[in-house]
């Protein structure tokens, strides 16, 4: 416990294979209460984390119906000065034209595995490569990690992407956390972002 105390969990008694992997488990729901609620009418879910409640409402699975596409438009309508995304990348966001869904077939077996058709990627399922697919894994980057912030100016093609990274604190931007907190709950609640 003591010469590996970077590593070891001591009310778990459990190790760890890295001090990452402890930070980890130290923000789980093993040790933090769900106080994040979701704020949306008809879910009456909790969660660790905003990274948690955004992943929640980017997977469609929220009683609301929110999900990955409202998300980003709501962030594209909110964030006017780019803070967090990317000015450039919003351009051609058209929620008129939306496509519904990427999918592969049996076409997809190479041989011995389904191979992504965009990357190569090789996987055991035809679900996993679909579930591949339906990811943001080939999503254009529309969020940065902000620069006014003092942030690393990283790119994510998801919201929860960022946020991940916050709360990770594995760049500046964290010390920010008092400040892009409220922000994150006020594109919750509608409300344009300022600096």
């Amino acid at each position: 416990r003591q010469a590996h105390a970077d590593c070891y969990c001591v009310p778990c008694k459990h190790m760890f294979s890295n001090k990452n992997c402890l930070h980890s488990h130290q923000r789980s729901s093993v040790h933090q209460p769900r106080s994040v609620v979701c704020p949306f009418r008809g879910c009456d879910r909790s969660f660790v984390s905003r990274a948690a409640l955004v992943i929640h409402l980017e997977s469609g699975i929220c009683a609301s119906g929110m999900n990955r596409r409202m998300i980003d438009e709501a962030v594209a309508r909110l964030d006017r000065n780019g803070i967090l995304t990317d000015p450039k990348r919003l351009i051609e966001f058209d929620t008129r034209e939306e496509v519904l869904d990427t999918w592969a077939t049996e076409r997809a077996w190479n041989g011995s595995a389904y191979e992504c058709y965009l990357c190569s990627r090789k996987f055991h399922s035809l679900n996993s490569l679909n579930q591949h697919l339906r990811s943001t894994a080939h999503a254009e980057k529309r969020y940065r990690c902000p620069s006014v912030w003092q942030g690393c100016g990283k790119e994510f093609s998801a919201l929860s992407g960022f946020v991940q990274h916050m709360e990770s604190e594995q760049c500046r931007v964290h010390r920010f956390k008092g400040r892009v907190e409220p922000t994150l709950d006020d594109v919750m609640k509608g409300k344009r972002i300022t600096q």
